[in-house]
């Protein structure tokens, strides 16, 4: 390439929060070697390991590392994935950010069809993409699956990736890109609440409640599924009212129907607050049900008789 044609194309930066993934990192890495965008800039921050990642990834560096315009690596000592992502944000000199987890890889190509899908809707901040699933065969894995496909229909509508989102929350894995500016408080949204024990869902709903977030029909990314990842590693839970209190924070930004889907949600997810469930978790419980049936018959019905 040029250099009048590299300094056209937009530097892209890779951030990895890195926590006990000695068996995976190296994959995580090989897949961000190998994409096709010329400027990518690496950088890792191991949160508080206590296998041999950070040394996996060390040696790792030393052999590849030429491959990228710029590469930042760091440890400390355990602060959550909230505060991590902002640490390496801070840290990074792209004009994109793509987000990925240690045990994760990205699919060849993945970048340059999010950046593409950016340049062509300047009103978004952010885009997500398809992604497959690696790793353990079970319930997890199928549910996770299901749940993604039955969206796809809806994710290529502006107006119905709102609601289906809301209704079938089914994002899972490196998906996601964001311009540089989505982080600031003043152009985008902000960053990550270091106070939340998990990111995705407080970050999707303030793209969501803005319009700002959107979607390409490109498998972009690879999320695995194993014994150890967040969701199902008892030690890491989150507090039994956190997405109560993500959903209560958010409920008042969404208007229409959707705020009152949000404090459906809101009421949903009391259930862990109470010995016994809650008369309101009850009823929010049943109509969340039957409204993600109706929902699922109105994409059925656009899959049949509307052309896109």
């Amino acid at each position: 390439m040029s250099l009048s044609a590299q300094q056209k194309t937009p530097l892209i930066s890779v951030v990895i929060p890195l926590y006990n993934h000695a068996a995976y990192v190296e994959e995580c890495l090989d897949s961000i070697r190998d994409e096709d965008w010329p400027r990518l800039e690496l950088l890792v921050l191991n949160d508080g390991s206590n296998d041999d990642s950070f040394v996996r990834l060390q040696a790792w560096v030393a052999r590849h590392g030429a491959r990228f315009e710029n590469v930042w690596i760091a440890s400390q000592t355990n602060q959550g994935i909230c505060k991590t992502l902002n640490r390496l944000i801070a840290a990074a000199k792209g004009d994109f950010l793509v987000i990925i987890a240690s045990d994760d890889t990205l699919v060849r190509g993945g970048i340059r069809a999010r950046f593409e899908h950016l340049q062509r809707h300047p009103e978004q901040l952010a885009v997500f993409g398809k992604v497959e699933l690696i790793g353990d065969v079970g319930k997890t894995m199928a549910k996770i699956k299901k749940s993604h496909m039955n969206g796809l229909r809806a994710w290529r509508h502006p107006h119905l990736l709102e609601r289906n989102l809301l209704l079938n929350w089914s994002l899972a894995g490196p998906i996601l890109m964001c311009r540089r500016q989505a982080f600031d408080e003043k152009t985008g949204v902000g960053l990550y609440d270091g106070n939340l024990a998990y990111e995705d869902l407080d970050m999707y709903l303030r793209f969501l409640s803005r319009h700002v977030l959107g979607f390409v029909e490109q498998t972009v990314g690879s999320y695995r599924i194993h014994g150890k990842n967040f969701c199902r590693d008892k030690n890491r839970c989150p507090p039994k009212d956190e997405s109560y209190r993500i959903f209560a924070r958010h409920k008042d930004h969404f208007h229409g129907l959707n705020r009152w889907l949000v404090t459906l949600l809101m009421w949903k997810s009391e259930r862990g607050l109470y010995e016994r469930p809650h008369l309101r978790h009850v009823f929010a419980r049943q109509t969340i049900s039957v409204w993600r049936r109706v929902h699922h018959l109105h994409l059925a019905f656009r899959t049949l008789f509307c052309a896109d």
